[in-house]
C-alpha cells in the first residue's frame, strides 16, 4: 500500500535530493516537499490525508515537539506517523532520545537509498496498522460501555414507570452502530460484552455470598 507523504526541510538542496530519489519508485501515492513547519501544519489541517510526515533533524527538538503536538491535534495529523530524517553522524543515543521525547515515531537515517526508504515506509505501515487497531479497540470498548449503559437506563426507566422514549431511542441508536460493525469488529464486540457481563455477574454473586455484619457470630469472652 502506498501513502501520501509530506517532507519538511528548510534546505532546498536536501528537498530536491529527496524528491529525485523517490521519482523512479512507486513508494508513495504522492510526495510533497515544503520548507516550513507552518505550511506543513496548514496542509495537515486542510489538505489531503498525509499518512507519513518526514521532518528534517535540522529543526531543534523544542520546535519539533511543539509542531508534533500541534500536528496531532489536526484532522490528518492525528492519523499520521512522524519520522525524523537524520544524518548517520547525528545518531547518538542522546540525540535520538531527544527526538523521541519530542514525539517522533521513528527515524530515517541519511544518506539513504531507495531500498532503505522502502524499508522505512514498511515500518510506518506497521505503526499505522498498530495505531488503527488500537483505535478500533478503543471504539469497541466505548460502544460496549454505551450499550450496557443505555440498556441499564432503559430498564431503570421502565421499572420506574417513567417516560422511556428517550432511553429507548438511545438504545436503538447504539444498536444501529452495532449492526453496522464489520464481522471482525462484531466478534470483538461480542467477546468484550460477554466478558463485561460475566464480570458483573461474578461481582454481584460475590457480594451476595458475603455474610451480613448484622448476623455475624460473635465469640464469647473466654471461649
Amino acid at each position: 500500500m502506498a501513502y501520501n507523504a509530506l517532507y519538511v526541510d528548510p534546505d532546498l538542496t536536501t528537498r530536491l535530493r529527496f524528491k529525485q530519489l523517490i521519482q523512479p519508485s512507486s513508494t508513495f501515492d504522492s510526495f510533497v516537499a515544503i520548507n516550513t513547519l507552518l505550511e506543513a501544519l496548514e496542509r495537515l489541517e486542510t489538505g489531503k490525508a498525509y499518512k507519513i510526515v518526514y521532518l528534517a533533524s535540522r529543526f531543534t527538538t523544542d520546535v519539533l515537539a511543539s509542531f508534533i503536538t500541534a500536528a496531532r491535534r489536526t484532522l490528518q495529523g492525528a492519523k499520521a506517523v512522524f519520522m525524523i530524517v537524520i544524518d548517520r553522524h547525528e545518531c547518538d543515543p542522546t540525540t535520538l532520545a531527544g527526538f523521541a521525547l519530542a514525539g517522533a515515531d521513528g527515524f530515517l537515517v541519511s544518506p539513504f537509498s531507495t531500498e532503505s526508504l522502502f524499508e522505512n515506509v514498511e515500518i510506518c505501515r506497521r505503526l499505522l496498522t498498530i495505531r488503527h487497531r488500537r483505535q478500533q479497540e478503543l471504539s469497541i470498548e466505548l460502544l460496549v460501555k454505551a450499550a450496557l449503559g443505555n440498556f441499564s437506563n432503559y430498564v431503570r426507566s421502565t421499572r420506574e414507570r417513567s417516560f422511556p422514549i428517550a432511553a429507548r431511542e438511545e438504545l436503538r441508536r447504539t444498536h444501529r452502530l452495532i449492526a453496522e460493525l464489520p464481522s471482525d469488529l462484531f466478534e470483538r464486540y461480542q467477546d468484550l460484552i460477554v466478558e463485561r457481563l460475566a464480570g458483573a455477574a461474578m461481582s454481584r454473586y460475590s457480594r451476595l455470598q458475603q455474610p451480613s455484619r448484622g448476623f455475624m457470630p460473635t465469640r464469647r469472652a473466654g471461649g
